[in-house]
């Protein structure tokens, strides 16, 4: 007896290691695990359940991971629009983040993870912040899975800025210990859905003892390193100036770099660091959104064709409400899919499949979770998703995946699970109160943004009456 069967799902895709795809599919899940996947009559004629589903008119997909999530961040959306890296970051988001409190940064996380769950992502990893706790309380309360972590940086001053002296400022040891203590607290946390890396916030705001202590650490909890790297050539070019090398060569030469890195962004990088890589089996954090709206080269000067020809692992993230601006992994599928058709002029490049695959199984592997989720697999969590296929967008359907990644976005998903449990159903949030969250959001943006002094940013450039 499970307790959840669906059944008579139009297209049932597992991301499994065959990629099957089965036409009137179902799964049955029993104790937060998927303990039978294939044809609906095979199902059925061995599992019985005490609620069944009929996903007539549904696709079935593994939940999406997005691999890059400033959950902090998302109430500074707007402000920091059509703007150069060193402004974005020195001149407003920066002193916005600084300006928080834990109340509104709960607030912040909330409403990341309520956009999320809605477009179908059932696990993010946070590259890290100074709210850890209320990331973690928000994820308990939404039901999300999530990995987590806290900033670290003990570089203050470099050639694109000053960090803030409030929360920004500290030195390596204290960095290093506060990063120790977010780890042992919160790892395993809201009955495992939460897990905890290693972060480091940028490369050149890292000085080699941060980098080697961080990497020993992570070591000493068996994690990975988050950290943003190569992401612009502004950033190269700071990196160049303090250390004399780029950054996944700074790693290599300290002799830290390897599988159990997650780098984040990586538009910049040298045919001799895609080597490094390479050998390394480092993991990739492609994030399309941001890079395309920030204007950092990612298609005209990314090499994450060439990653994947490789056999690195990229997968997909959305950054943050003011840098992606959106948190719907679906349109970073399209743009992941698509840029390199244009910038190489190669239609066939990145394909679909290649899409699914990158907010998928390549997520799980990233966060290294791939032994429990990213693919629909008996003994697997039963974390899935149901999209309405009853849309304008999605007729005619040839092939599934390329309806998803060149036709649709994430507001057709219907039905969301995690561990079992459905957190969203005929697009109706169970765990949080939409409402109160969308209507507090703005006020309390307004705020933030007063205080920190950065609210004329982002205001409409026409006249408004």
């Amino acid at each position: 007896m499970a307790n959840l069967i669906i059944t008579h799902a139009d297209w049932l895709i597992t991301v499994d290691g065959n990629r099957r795809i089965f036409c009137d599919g179902a799964i049955a899940i029993d104790a937060g695990k998927i303990v039978a996947v294939g044809k609906t009559n095979a199902v059925l004629a061995n599992q019985q359940a005490e609620r069944v589903v009929n996903a007539t008119g549904k696709m079935v997909l593994p939940g999406f991971i997005n691999a890059h999530a400033h959950n902090t961040q998302q109430l500074a959306r707007g402000l920091a629009n059509d703007c150069h890296i060193h402004e974005w970051l020195y001149g407003r988001v920066y002193p916005f983040e600084d300006s928080l409190s834990s109340e509104e940064a709960l607030l912040s996380a909330q409403l990341c993870q309520l956009e999320m769950i809605k477009s179908g992502t059932t696990c993010f990893v946070d590259p890290g912040n100074h709210f850890p706790d209320e990331v973690a309380r928000a994820v308990t309360q939404s039901g999300m899975r999530c990995v987590l972590t806290r900033s670290t940086m003990d570089i203050h001053n470099n050639p694109r800025g000053d960090l803030p002296r409030t929360r920004f400022r500290e030195s390596t040891d204290e960095a290093v210990a506060r990063l120790d203590d977010v780890i042992d607290r919160l790892n395993e946390g809201a009955g495992g859905r939460i897990r905890a890396s290693a972060s480091l916030r940028n490369l050149y705001t890292a000085s080699d003892r941060l980098v080697t202590q961080v990497k020993a650490l992570a070591d000493r909890h068996k994690t990975f390193i988050q950290a943003h790297v190569a992401g612009d050539h502004s950033g190269q070019v700071a990196s160049l100036a303090r250390y004399g090398c780029r950054d996944v060569e700074r790693i290599y030469r300290l002799g830290v770099l390897d599988d159990r890195w997650l780098l984040v962004h990586m538009n910049w990088i040298s045919p001799r660091e895609l080597d490094l890589l390479a050998a390394s089996k480092a993991k990739v954090a492609h994030c399309p959104g941001a890079g395309v709206k920030g204007g950092w080269g990612t298609f005209s000067h990314g090499r994450f064709p060439e990653m994947i020809e490789r056999g690195i692992c990229v997968c997909l993230g959305t950054d943050s409400g003011p840098s992606g601006n959106f948190m719907d992994l679906t349109r970073a599928m399209y743009l992941a899919a698509c840029g390199f058709k244009d910038s190489r002029m190669q239609a066939a490049i990145v394909p679909s499949e290649g899409a699914v695959e990158m907010a998928t199984v390549n997520g799980a592997r990233a966060a290294l979770w791939d032994d429990s989720i990213g693919s629909i697999e008996v003994g697997k969590k039963a974390d899935v998703c149901l999209w309405d296929l009853n849309r304008a967008e999605w007729r005619p359907i040839v092939n599934p995946t390329g309806n998803l990644v060149y036709s649709a976005d994430g507001s057709s998903v219907d039905t969301v699970i995690v561990d079992g449990n459905i957190l969203m159903e005929g697009g109706v949030i169970k765990m949080l109160d939409e409402k109160a969250l969308l209507r507090e959001a703005t006020p309390v943006a307004r705020r933030i943004a007063e205080r920190a002094g950065v609210a004329h940013h982002g205001k409409p450039a026409w006249p408004v009456e």
